[in-house]
């Protein structure tokens, strides 16, 4: 009798079974919560870096394209240059109020492409522009195109330009980017003033 109660007191109780099983599976919880929050985060700082990246190169290509232009028409009398290039961004759409949903892009890996205007239904944000397209073997490094290779991706860009009203020569463009962190709208934008540097 005295061994039957031995071996008995030996092993697990069903609530000391239970108890393990609640205590082991809150500590799992809460390491695979950690790991969601760590994806999260990555995804999230990788976003927000190709979205710097995609403001800056926009930018970048409209101050070489005005560069190119002065270059191209140089004569600082008839001020042909700086008219060149604002009638190329006109025409495409790009002149507009900076609050509005239309705007212009442009293909980045083509730098002679005209900018065209944004007038597609949008399928997140305000912006009527089309999302780029993500192909991540791009032989010239060209991972964020309009052209049809590469897969959907989750970023639009509009890019907005005003003459400055109190000076002819100045130039307002915005750079806006939209793009979704999961279901989460993300909008970043970039202002700068170009000047038209041939003028004396």
């Amino acid at each position: 009798m005295k061994k039957n109660t031995q071996q008995r007191n030996k092993g697990f109780t069903l609530i000391e079974t239970m108890i393990a099983v609640f205590v082991l599976t809150a500590a799992l919880s809460g390491f695979f919560a950690l790991i969601a929050n760590s994806l999260f985060s990555a995804r999230y700082a990788r976003n927000e870096i190709t979205a710097n990246y995609l403001l800056q190169e926009a930018v970048d290509s409209i101050r070489n394209d005005r560069d190119t232009t002065a270059f191209q028409n140089n004569d600082p009398s008839t001020n042909t240059g700086w008219d060149t290039f604002l009638n190329k961004y006109r025409q495409g759409g790009c002149f507009t109020t900076f609050d509005s949903k239309n705007g212009c892009y442009f293909e980045p890996a083509d730098p002679l492409s005209m900018p065209a205007l944004c007038n597609v239904l949008p399928t997140f944000g305000s912006a009527n522009c089309p999302t780029f397209n993500y192909d991540e073997n791009a032989t010239n490094k060209d991972f964020y195109t309009y052209k049809n290779s590469g897969v959907r991706s989750n970023f639009k860009r509009q890019i907005i330009m005003q003459v400055n009203p109190n000076r002819a020569d100045e130039l307002d463009v915005k750079v806006t980017l939209e793009w979704l962190n999961g279901n989460l709208l993300r909008t970043q934008s970039l202002v700068i003033s170009l000047l038209n540097w041939q003028k004396q």
